[in-house]
């Protein structure tokens, strides 16, 4: 399982798993995809470029607004990164289902779509 500060680096792309706290923060963690991405000129900011894919250090700084699959967005300051990082990890390699199942069943959506053909 990678630590987030391996992977400062990597990118988040539009289709990618992020989880997160919506109503400032205020309620449970949500597992929604990304639709849209924002890359915003300073922290807190609302406006910015429309890009494809941001590094996780920008998302760290506080500089991404997220369009959600939900109808809904937020700054990347409600994002759970260790999650995020988690959801990801397991959409592309995850050992096994019963490994993805155990780490938490907020990823219970992606680990029901990438493991279907295997209960079928």
């Amino acid at each position: 399982m990678p630590r987030f500060s391996d992977i400062c680096d990597k990118k988040l792309k539009i289709g990618d798993w992020i989880v997160y706290r919506p109503d400032f923060e205020m309620s449970p963690p949500v597992l929604v995809k990304i639709t849209e991405l924002t890359r915003t000129w300073t922290r807190g900011d609302k406006y910015g470029d429309h890009v494809d894919e941001v590094t996780y250090k920008q998302v760290y700084d506080e500089k991404v607004l997220f369009g959600l699959d939900n109808g809904r967005w937020c700054y990347s300051s409600a994002l759970e990164l260790n999650d995020t990082v988690k959801a990801n990890w397991l959409e592309h390699e995850a050992p096994s289902k019963e490994y993805a199942l155990y780490i938490g069943t907020i990823y219970a959506p992606i680990v029901e779509r990438k493991y279907k053909k295997c209960s079928s």
